[in-house]
């Protein structure tokens, strides 16, 4: 069993890993949405805030909710979906209360077999997916839409 020093040396040596805010960071620099002063400036503004970098940058109007939304279906590598012209299936619909649709930000989308795709404000709300998992008792896809369009 290695030592005390030799683990430490080890974990040293291991790459620092990158965090949500740097990897968003990173695909808008890339996309050229924003560039590196107005990024250093969120950064603190979200920071002074407590707000997570993303929602700052939506919120601050410095990146609008739909290219947001492609940035992270990106990097979560979820498909991104709009609902600009989607009427909702009765049936789907059904599946998921209303009350519960607003509640989790989430949409039924489609089912196929025994899969359903919903559409989803908030990726990161793990707990609202497995949520739709247990009330439907279906496997659930999520596709990215921003969030003012589930609540719309």
């Amino acid at each position: 069993m290695p030592d005390e020093q030799t683990v430490v040396k080890h974990n040293a040596a291991l790459p620092a890993r990158e965090s949500l805010a740097d990897n968003i960071a990173a695909i808008l620099l890339r996309r050229n949405m924003l560039d590196i002063n107005t990024l250093q400036k969120a950064r603190a503004g979200a920071q002074a805030d407590g707000k997570r970098l993303e929602q700052f940058l939506v919120d601050q109007e410095i990146v609008s909710d739909t290219d947001m939304t492609l940035v992270l279906a990106e990097y979560l590598a979820i498909p991104p979906m709009t609902l600009d012209h989607f009427i909702p299936d009765s049936q789907l619909l059904e599946l998921i209360p209303q009350a519960a649709c607003k509640k989790l930000l989430a949409i039924p989308i489609a089912k196929i077999g025994k899969m359903l795709t919903v559409a989803v404000g908030d990726p990161f709300n793990i707990i609202a997916l497995d949520e739709i998992q247990t009330m439907t008792g279906l496997q659930v896809v999520p596709v990215m839409v921003t969030e003012r369009e589930v609540k719309e």
